[in-house]
Order: structure tokens, then sequence, then C-alpha cells
């Protein structure tokens, strides 16, 4: 049993590898498609719907959510820790992402709800880091024992929030007020001809650090899962 489950391990270990190359040069495809025509490539436009990377976007969350699903499933309902509610509720917020990033529901939001356009932002933020308060026990149990997993899976969090809040609130807050006080109406005209250029490296850096951040916390779910598959008990 022992040597099967290290046997899995490895698997997962170059299934992550293989997503992290993945999404490298799925950053070198958008990019260079950018510098070599000034569009991105269709497929691989990191700002589109329906893209290869909104795809994988989805996939991993999808992953996740399916792995919570399993192990809320699996796990015996006296078993304590992790709690059946924590396994639940990380699923459905979790498959919930997936349906999201494939069809964008953030940004229809307003549409639906007395909220400004961007407030998603503040409530999306409210749920990401609500969570782990409202199941901080789950947590430190997970934290105290099965510390790799966990920490690959708070790593790959931090990543994603990094990635998917600083870069909006880089673009919204910071770079265009601060470019509207410092420069003059000629230069901002002549910054914003490139301004193309610039939001797509912008784009490029809040997608990867998603992308990427979501795969580290797959690769802790997966080692979770994987080490409950080999010692249920």
């Amino acid at each position: 049993m022992k040597s099967n489950s290290l046997t899995f391990t490895r698997k997962i270990n170059r299934f992550a590898i293989g997503l992290i190359l993945f999404e490298i040069a799925i950053v070198v495809i958008y990019l260079g498609s950018i510098f070599a025509t000034g569009t991105p490539d269709p497929p691989f436009d990191m700002n589109g719907k329906m893209t290869v990377p909104s795809l994988l976007q989805s996939s991993h969350l999808l992953a996740i959510g399916l792995i919570s699903l399993f192990l809320f499933l699996k796990l015996p309902r006296d078993r304590g820790r992790p709690s059946h509610r924590f396994m639940l509720s990380t699923a459905i917020l979790l498959i919930y992402g997936a349906i999201d990033e494939v069809f964008k529901i953030h940004l229809h939001l307003a549409d639906f709800l007395p909220i400004e356009k961007r407030s998603w932002m503040v409530i999306y933020a409210i749920v990401f880091f609500g969570l782990p308060t409202v199941f901080y026990r789950d947590l430190l149990f997970l934290w105290r024992h099965h510390r790799r997993e966990t920490s690959f899976a708070l790593l790959g969090m931090v990543i994603f929030a990094v990635g998917g809040f600083l870069g909006e609130l880089l673009r919204d807050f910071l770079i265009f007020p601060v470019t509207y006080k410092i420069f003059s109406v000629r230069d901002i005209i002549a910054i914003y001809e490139n301004i193309d250029l610039v939001e797509s490296f912008r784009i490029a850096f809040e997608e990867f650090f998603e992308l990427s951040g979501e795969t580290f916390v797959l690769y802790g779910f997966m080692l979770f899962a994987a080490n409950k598959i080999a010692s249920p008990e």
C-alpha cells in the first residue's frame, strides 16, 4: 500500500509540474502573439471567454470542488475534522467558481443585484476570506495533521489572491489615478497609445497568478485525497 501511495504521489507531482509548465506556455503564447501581430491569439486570449486559459481555470476549480465533494461523501460522518460542512461548503463554492469562470457571472451581478458594477470584488473577497474564518478549526486541524498538503493549498490561495485582487486594484485605484495626476493630457494620450500592451502585461500577471495559485491548491487537495485513499483511518 505504501509503495502504491508513493507511486501515486509521484504521478501527482508530475501532473502539477506539467500544469505549471503549460501555464507558462500560455503566457508566452499570449504575449508573443501580441508582440507579433498586435492582438492575442484567440484560443489563448487570457482576457477572453471560453478560451484555453479560461477553461483551464474552470477545470482547476471544478477539480478541487469535485475532490471536496468526493471527500464529503467518502469520509465517515463521525470522523470529526475536517468537518462535512467544511467539505460541502468548499465543494459548492468551487463548483460555482468553475461555472463563473466560464460564463463570467461576476461581471453581470450588477444587472441582477442593487450593487455597483465592480462591487463583485468586495462580495467575492468576503466569501474568499470568510470561508477560512468560519471554518478555522478545520484549517487548524489540517495544519496540525496534514501540514504539507495544507501548506501547498494555503500558498495557492495567497498566490491567487495576489493575482486576482491586487491586479484589479492596481488598475482601478493606482495605475489609472496616478497616471492622470502625474502626466499632462498630451502625455496621457501618448501613453495610452500603448495602453493595450501595458494592459496585456497586467492581464498576463493577473491570470498567471490565478492559474498557478489554483494549481498549488489543486496539488494540495490531490495529495490530501491520495492520503485519505491510502490511509482511510
